[in-house]
């Protein structure tokens, strides 16, 4: 089977369950990844099983592929005669410093076929996604200092 892969990382200022909080918060995935139009699932959990509407295509089925607590998760798409998964993975790096890895992947008899049709978005929207998604992060972990210091 043929398979193309898409990767970009990024170093977040934040521990990784801070970042694995801002992902389980699915109906917000659009705040990160301006890509989505909405995205919903039944349980941020392995199984779990959902929907997602990007801005400029249809309305597509989505499972969660993998979940593990503070480290990662995957998603899977169906497409014709093809797959796409979506890992996000969490590597601490030090005591509140985190390497953020997102990746895409088609997998199947046209998985060249997407990664040209989708390679040119897909590759200008990894690096948007991450830069967002560790300004939400480093303020979230923020707002949570501030809170534990005041009480």
């Amino acid at each position: 089977m043929a398979q193309r892969t898409f990767v970009d990382h990024i170093e977040v200022l934040s521990a990784p369950s801070t970042i694995f909080h801002v992902y389980s918060q699915v109906e917000k995935w659009r705040e990160w990844d301006h890509s989505i139009q909405y995205s919903h699932v039944d349980k941020f959990e392995s199984g779990g099983r959902g929907v997602l509407k990007s801005k400029n295509g249809p309305k597509s089925k989505m499972e969660l592929l993998e979940v593990t607590d503070g480290a990662s998760f995957t998603t899977k798409f169906g497409l014709p005669m093809c797959e796409m998964r979506l890992k996000y993975e969490l590597q601490p790096v030090g005591e509140r410093r985190t390497e953020v890895t997102h990746s895409v992947t088609f997998d199947g008899k046209l998985a060249a076929v997407f990664a040209l049709l989708f390679g040119r978005e897909v590759r200008k929207g990894l690096p948007a996604g991450l830069r967002r998604l560790k300004s939400i992060s480093e303020g979230e972990f923020d707002r949570q200092s501030s809170r534990g210091a005041s009480t």
